[in-house]
């Protein structure tokens, strides 16, 4: 791939590394997007944001777990966290333990907390169990939704009597999509998304590995050779050649097509803390079996399409499903049905924000990303011009 040149700062025309000072390149095809892209193919915020703040002075702190935080009595907020060192790799030990992790603690104006659906909620829970922070909204926890995330597979794919070679693991993890329209445009309920997934090569492997105990034959046949060579004390052999044969021509995965739908499910999971003081969700997928039957009945078709099983992911049997897209639990409302306002402030504190895919009151449809990107840059200037007018009034 071709390597992309250093980060221009804005306003400015200089030129800078990322804060990794590691070469980049554009993409290689190789489907690794949704497991960590080796290359740096992908505009990450270590690459894009991150390393601008770097440049700029920002104190970046990796490894730090906030524990707890509370207000500050003179204004702003008092953070408590523990350092994962190095150091502490490769054993057991205790998380807990003050001598192990001691807390460190630093204090802050504004608070941004962007830990992800998961982990803000959860932070936020904990503060109000503890009474670290009094009066959070009443909403809070609320309004979870998995985004209308569902997987299922097309399998066994062909085409006049012979495999459709589908070959999933060449190329970014998607590259194209189905759009179902929902009641407000013309649609018939609720509407969604169908993504092809793809994947890293290793998974073919992994993919192949797993119908070896399907094929007995070849399994004892290369499980003979291989004791018929040591007996006959000839332990020579293409041992590539024969894993391939054991893995067939690799029919298996190379029609196998992944496939990701997403769009309007409801958004009514409660977040709450168990009796361990742990993340619980309570969520159902009957509410949301319209969109769900609507999805299922599309996928069909498109396997169908292919000429392909139509293979439901085997959670589905225990009525559980897979998201990648969690969304909710800081929902945005006002200060009765929400727990921040359109500018990403908690209601009730002040100096407290929330910037991450727990502000959605609901599903976005689509990948959300790009939404929770274009919120959180929507939210970072709210900051600034509240910034702005604090220092104009205390100037004045």
């Amino acid at each position: 791939g071709e390597q992309i040149p250093d980060l221009e700062v804005p306003g400015t025309g200089e030129r800078i590394p990322n804060l990794h000072n590691m070469p980049r390149s554009t993409c290689r095809l190789v489907g690794e997007c949704d497991v960590g892209c080796t290359i740096g193919a992908k505009n990450t915020l270590d690459f894009n944001y991150l390393s601008l703040a770097a440049h700029h002075g920002a104190d970046l702190r990796t490894r730090c777990e906030v524990r707890s935080f509370t207000r500050r009595p003179g204004g702003g907020w008092l953070v408590r966290y523990v350092e994962h060192r190095d150091e502490g790799e490769g054993r057991r030990r205790d998380t807990h333990d003050e001598r192990e992790l001691p807390l460190r603690e630093i204090a802050c104006k504004r608070l941004v907390l962007s830990a992800g659906t998961l982990g803000t909620t959860f932070l936020l829970l904990q503060a109000r169990a503890r009474s670290d922070v009094d009066g959070l909204p009443a909403a809070l926890g609320s309004r979870f939704s998995g985004n209308g995330d569902l997987l299922t597979f097309a399998a066994n794919a062909s085409r006049g009597g012979e495999p459709w070679i589908i070959e999933a693991p060449l190329g970014p993890s998607i590259t194209s999509t189905v759009r179902v329209p929902d009641s407000a445009d013309g649609g018939d309920g609720p509407g969604f998304y169908i993504q092809e997934g793809g994947y890293p090569a290793f998974a073919s492997w992994m993919r192949e590995v797993l119908e070896i105990p399907a094929q007995g034959r070849r399994l004892a046949e290369f499980v003979f050779g291989r004791v018929w060579r040591q007996l006959r004390n000839r332990p020579d052999s293409n041992i590539s050649a024969e894993i391939a044969k054991l893995l067939s021509g690799g029919e298996s995965s190379a029609t196998l097509l992944p496939m990701l739908g997403m769009g309007r499910d409801t958004p009514d999971g409660q977040m709450s803390l168990d009796r361990d003081g742990g993340l619980a969700l309570d969520w159902t997928v009957e509410t949301s079996e319209q969109y769900l039957r609507r999805v299922n009945e599309t996928m069909k078709r498109l396997a169908d399409a292919l000429g392909a099983d139509w293979v439901q992911s085997p959670l589905r049997h225990l009525d559980r499903l897979i998201t990648v897209h969690p969304l909710g639990g800081c929902p945005m409302g006002d200060d009765q049905h929400g727990v921040v306002d359109a500018y990403g402030r908690v209601h009730g504190q002040p100096g407290l924000h929330v910037a991450d895919g727990s502000v959605m009151p609901g599903p976005v449809g689509p990948n959300p990303s790009f939404t929770i990107a274009a919120l959180a840059d929507r939210f970072a200037t709210a900051i600034l011009e509240d910034h702005e007018r604090e220092a104009v009034g205390a100037a004045t």
